[in-house]
This record gives C-alpha cells, sequence and structure tokens, in this order.
C-alpha cells in the first residue's frame, strides 16, 4: 500500500535505513555507486512515494542527496557556469560567463542542510568545517575553487556562506585583451618578462574584473610569443642532443636505470643553450676556446649528524656520509669528471669538477643537481643549494688556444701568475658587470642582499672576481699552467648558467678586443700573510 510523504521526512528514513543496514556505502567512495540500487529497493519495499515525483525520480534526487552535492549538483562542472555563490540556505546566486547572475530556484531545506551539504563537498577533498574550523578554503576536484564560512562568521539563521568558483581554460589570450582595448602591448610585455624571470606582482581588483582571466591568459602566453623577439609559429620544435644522453644508475645491481638528455628549442631563437653555441663559434674564429670548472656545492641533512659544535666532522655511518658517498659513486659512473670532494663547514660540501669545454661544463653542473636533489628526496633528507649568508657558487672560468692546448690566462712571469689575456678578460667583465648582474640575479631584493665589491684581487673572497696564486716551486709552475682561472662569485644556483656564462663570456672577450686594463685592484692578499 502506498504511502505519501513530504520528501525531507523521506530522506530522513531513507539516510537512516542505509546507514543501520549499508553504511559502508555512505562512507567507503568505492561503493557508492552501490547506493543507487539500495535506496530503489527501500522506495519500493516502504512504499513511500512523494507527490508530483515518479519512482525513478525520486530515487534520483534521494541518491543527489546522499551520494552527490543536492541542490548544487546540477550547477557543478558545468562550462555555461563560471561562479556560485551561497549567501545562505536559502539564497543561491549562480553567475554564467556571459556575465549574467541568475538566483537558483532551487533551495537547502534548512541550515543545518545547507552545512551538511557543503560538509560532504569539502570532505571528499579532504578540507573540514567545523565549530574548530569555521572557515575552509581550498581547491575541489575539477580545477574548482572554493571558500566555506559557517557559524559564528556567519548568523545561525543563515546556515553557511559559500563561494564557489569554477576556473575553466582560459578563452581569452593576451593578443585578446590587447585587441579589446582592456591592456596595452606595453604593459602585456612587462607581466609577461616579470613572469619569465620570477618577479612578483600582483592581480587585484573587484569581483568579476577580469583577475582570473587575466591570469589564465599570462599563464598560456608564458612561452612569450606575443612580446617581441620571442615570436614563435605554433608549438615549440624540441631535437634531442644525443651526444648528452646519460643513463644513471642510481645503486649498484639494481635494474632501476634513468635516462637524462639535452635538447635543443629549434623554432625558437630564445634557446639558452644555443646562446652558448653562438659563442663558441665566437671565440673560436678569434682563437679563443672558452674552458670552465664548476662544482656543486651543498647543505645535506641536520646540525644533529654533526659532532658536537664541529660541522665538519659527521657522526659514523650518518645518512649524509653515505649520501655524499653514494653521490660520487652516481657520479663518476654517469660520467661526470669529479676532482675532489671536501666538507666546507655547517654541513657544507663542495664537489669539484675538472675543467671542461663551457657547453659540457654546464650540462654536468645540471644533471649533477638533478642527481644530487633526486638521491636526498630518496634517502629523505633535507638539500639546498642556498645557504644562511651564502647566496653563491664560485664558477672557475678560463680562455684557451685550442690549436696549442694552452691556457691562455697563464703567464708564469707575471707576479700574479696571469697573462695580458687574462687581466683584459676580468676588465671585461668589471666592465660589463651591471648589465651582467641583470641575468645573474631574478629580483632587486637579491641584487641588494650581494656583499661582493664589484672588484678583482688575487685571494681576496670578498670581491666578485678574484685569480688563486699556485703556490709551486717555479720549475714547477708550467706543469700546473693549466689550472690557472679567475674565480666569478655572486652568481645564484637559479641562474640561468647558459644565459649567465655566455654574457660573461662575451664581456671577457669584448675586454680582449680592446685591451682593457683592470681599474678596481684590491691588493689585500690573504695568502700574502705566510
Amino acid at each position: 500500500m502506498a504511502q505519501t510523504i513530504d520528501f525531507v521526512s523521506l530522506l530522513h528514513k531513507s539516510q537512516e535505513y542505509i546507514s543501520e543496514n549499508y553504511a559502508a556505502a555512505l562512507s567507503d567512495r568505492s561503493k557508492i555507486v552501490q547506493l543507487r540500487s539500495y535506496i530503489e529497493k527501500y522506495l519500493h519495499d516502504s512504499g513511500f512515494e512523494v507527490e508530483g515525483m515518479t519512482f525513478r525520480e525520486l530515487a534520483d534526487k534521494l541518491y543527489s542527496e546522499m551520494a552527490e552535492y543536492s541542490v548544487l549538483t546540477k550547477y557543478l562542472g558545468r562550462d555555461e557556469i563560471e561562479e556560485i555563490n551561497i549567501n545562505g540556505w536559502d539564497d543561491i546566486a549562480v553567475t554564467y560567463t556571459d556575465g549574467h547572475i541568475e538566483k537558483a530556484k532551487e533551495h537547502f531545506y534548512n541550515p543545518q542542510h545547507a552545512v551538511d551539504v557543503v560538509k560532504r563537498l569539502l570532505h571528499h577533498s579532504g578540507m573540514i568545517i567545523d565549530n574548530a574550523t569555521p572557515m575552509s578554503q581550498g581547491h575541489l576536484p575539477g580545477n574548482t575553487r572554493i571558500t566555506a564560512l559557517k557559524e559564528p562568521l556567519v548568523d545561525d539563521d543563515r546556515g553557511i556562506s559559500v563561494s564557489i568558483r569554477l576556473l575553466h581554460p582560459s578563452r581569452v589570450d593576451m593578443k585578446a585583451l590587447v585587441k579589446g582595448g582592456n591592456a596595452t602591448q606595453k604593459m602585456i610585455d612587462f607581466l609577461c618578462m616579470c613572469l619569465r624571470y620570477g618577479i612578483s606582482f600582483v592581480v587585484a581588483g573587484a569581483t568579476s574584473s577580469g583577475k582570473t582571466t587575466l591570469l589564465n591568459a599570462l599563464l598560456i602566453s608564458i612561452d612569450g610569443s606575443i612580446i617581441d623577439g620571442f615570436e614563435s609559429e605554433g608549438p615549440f620544435l624540441i631535437i634531442p642532443i644525443l651526444e648528452t644522453f646519460t643513463i644513471i644508475n642510481w645503486e649498484k645491481n639494481n635494474p632501476y636505470k634513468a635516462a637524462f638528455m639535452m635538447c635543443y628549442i629549434k623554432n625558437h631563437n630564445m634557446d639558452s643553450r644555443a646562446c652558448v653555441e653562438r659563442l663558441m663559434s665566437i671565440a673560436n674564429k678569434e682563437g679563443l676556446y672558452p674552458m670552465c670548472g664548476m662544482g656543486l656545492i651543498y647543505q645535506i641533512g641536520e646540525e644533529s649528524e654533526t659532532v658536537g659544535n664541529d660541522f665538519y666532522k659527521l657522526l659514523p655511518g650518518s645518512g649524509i656520509n653515505k649520501f655524499n658517498v653514494h653521490l660520487v659513486n652516481v657520479l663518476i659512473d654517469a660520467g661526470i669528471d669529479v676532482e675532489c670532494f671536501m666538507p666546507c663547514g655547517r654541513l657544507h660540501n663542495s664537489l669539484a669538477y675538472v675543467p671542461q669545454p663551457i657547453l659540457k661544463g654546464i650540462d654536468q653542473i645540471l644533471l649533477s643537481r638533478w642527481i644530487a636533489a633526486s638521491l636526498a628526496l630518496e634517502q629523505s633528507l633535507s638539500f639546498n643549494l642556498l645557504y644562511p649568508n651564502e647566496n653563491t657558487n664560485p664558477i672557475h672560468i678560463s680562455i684557451w688556444n685550442q690549436e696549442h692546448n694552452k691556457n691562455l690566462f697563464y703567464n708564469p712571469d707575471d707576479e700574479y701568475e696571469l697573462s695580458n689575456y687574462g687581466y683584459s678578460f676580468i676588465a671585461g667583465i668589471l666592465a660589463n658587470f651591471d648589465e651582467i648582474f641583470a641575468v645573474i640575479f631574478g629580483s632587486a631584493k637579491e641584487l641588494c642582499e650581494v656583499s661582493y665589491k664589484k672588484s678583482f684581487s688575487v685571494q681576496n673572497d670578498e670581491c666578485v672576481i678574484s685569480a688563486p696564486l699556485y703556490f709551486v716551486e717555479k720549475q714547477k709552475r708550467d706543469r700546473v699552467g693549466w689550472s690557472k682561472r679567475c674565480v666569478l662569485r655572486g652568481i645564484l644556483p637559479k641562474a640561468n648558467l647558459y644565459l649567465v656564462l655566455s654574457c660573461v663570456y662575451m664581456a671577457g672577450i669584448d675586454g680582449i678586443r680592446n685591451n682593457l686594463d683592470v681599474k678596481d685592484f684590491i691588493d689585500d692578499n690573504y695568502n700574502a700573510l705566510s
């Protein structure tokens, strides 16, 4: 015998029945698909019906209330809807992508019902809202942003206040913003350059003023296709550089391996690696062959693994010791020419590499950083290339004559064992250092924090450039001439080394071409005291 009942009462009875008999269907998302059949069984066995609703409509609505999101279900995930605002249990406003706003005909049954539905919506995404946490903010699956407030932040009779923003792929690119008069080309160029080089900026405005549209347009234009000099027709063409292909053996006798390979961006004139190749072409025509010797300086682990206050001594068998040994072995196995390893204080470690042709040298340092970070992550060790009060990794650079295999920086007869080529090269860097800073640092703040003097010294580490002496007997100096180099400081690990060193070497070559003299020489050689 059929019995007519109002929907809210039927919902409560159905929830009680399901909770008593099929609780797992409510708590376990993998079994939620079974819930509809349980609801239909209950309706059939109980004989309940609601006036004006068919059996199928009633089962669907009960399922939506228990497994989905009640009146919100029909609005979530729709392309033509941009925002859903719940101003109270009986006040729901829907904003469409064309800008018009409609009041929803449906509403929740009471304040508590609104709270329960929103709790379910948040719970499925790992967020909570309760008396202890009356505000919840985060993202839902499907690229949806949500902010929810409940009492005491909203009135009891309202139940809850929620803003649900459905973020759709941008239909507006930067060119469209310029064409529509919403921005100028100069504004767009500036914002894109800020984004490219990590300069912070704030996008602010009233509701529906276009903040998200602008940000989406910025993100899809990150290739710089709208900026003069960065134009690109269609997708980038990536060309593998086969000679850089390297197999990484993480552990001996471990079948798991990884492969590393550099690539060119063929149809883009700002491929930074290609900048180094253009540098080499220019230098080689003048008989110059750029070399660089970089290393990996990093902070690993915690101070609890050291002996007392001695940051140079690690506890026997510590994870840091094991990591360092493992790292050196993996690097050598990957073909990286590790020259030496040494601790340098406060859990800092230094790996020096044999000087290499500039392109190979940069490739090796980038590969070694990736390997080191991967190993640290695998072993749950903290890893950092930036340390307190030290914001740089030194780079050792020199110029060679390829035909005679001769280091052009070395002159055994000079007081500081530095040739005229070396002095002019350093002078060129100092003369152009303000411009070089633009590619070394990502922000004005980092630029202001640099403590190095824009000057040259032999041994003073406070200067941005030095040319270390090697204290050996005169008859042995020719044997170590290959190692003569200048040391450049002030380069952040996150800097693009291809661009930085291209700029540095071109500045140095400019100094050689114009036979510049070093003007900012500081002769306070620390080692002279000995």
